[in-house]
């Protein structure tokens, strides 16, 4: 069965206070979350009949959605795959209840220094992105590394690059066409899509309302997708062939 990416917003909640972000300032409120949440989440999913889609959660912050294992439970108890987007700044103790139903973590990370990440964040907790990132390796919990490109952080990309490939983990990029990049940036930026186990969505801005760190229109594309997985194909073919 073909699988289609949907994405539900579920929390404007989170723990970091990053400098390009509104979502969690006190005026923001999640846009599909509340009460009915259960019915918005059903009607959404129905409306792909002869599919079944992969259901992105997105925030904020998702672990900060007291619904979260409700949710998740609903969905795999459906059938579907589950893909959770997070800072990565939690208790691994306290997630525990949503971590074994979901099939995929997806951890943002803007930077590769701890001094540099809390001035991206404003919170002091690399370090805490770090231990979990090693604690879910260590539950063979499928997880990604998320870089949300800027022109400002752009230097960091290789070293990001090396900290997912020496843990052995995928490498998810995005990047605004609206934002200021140079044309040799930009090509810089795409030279990584022939690297393995680097895919690269390429998106709109995300809208003021959620998590910045999200390449929101990117994930129900299904061309990124499927340009992502070819990619990914071809360079699995090349090492092999070189090897």
């Amino acid at each position: 069965m073909k699988i289609v990416n949907t994405a539900f917003f579920v929390s404007s909640a989170c723990q970091l206070r990053c400098f390009n972000c509104k979502v969690w300032q006190p005026n923001f409120k999640p846009k599909n979350s509340g009460k009915n949440w259960r019915f918005w989440l059903q009607d959404n999913l129905k409306q792909l009949p002869f599919f079944k889609p992969h259901v992105h959660i997105l925030g904020g912050d998702p672990t900060a959605w007291n619904k979260l294992e409700e949710c998740v439970t609903m969905l795999k108890q459906e059938g579907y795959e589950i893909t959770v987007w997070t800072h990565g700044v939690w208790n691994l103790d306290e997630q525990k209840s949503w971590l074994n139903k979901v099939d995929r973590v997806v951890v943002m990370m803007p930077t590769f220094e701890a001094g540099s990440y809390k001035d991206w964040t404003g919170e002091d907790s690399f370090d805490t992105v770090l231990n979990n990132l090693d604690l879910l390796a260590s539950l063979k919990m499928p997880h990604v590394l998320n870089m949300p490109v800027l022109p400002s952080n752009i230097p960091e990309l290789p070293y990001l690059y090396e900290m997912a490939y020496y843990r052995n983990i995928p490498f998810w990029i995005h990047y605004s066409s609206k934002d200021a990049f140079s044309k040799d940036s930009l090509d810089y930026i795409q030279r990584f899509r022939w690297v393995k186990n680097v895919w690269i969505f390429k998106t709109q801005k995300t809208p003021s309302w959620m998590c910045q760190a999200v390449p929101y229109d990117s994930i129900d594309e299904w061309w990124q997708w499927a340009l992502n997985e070819a990619c990914d194909a071809l360079n699995t073919v090349r090492t092999w062939v070189v090897r």
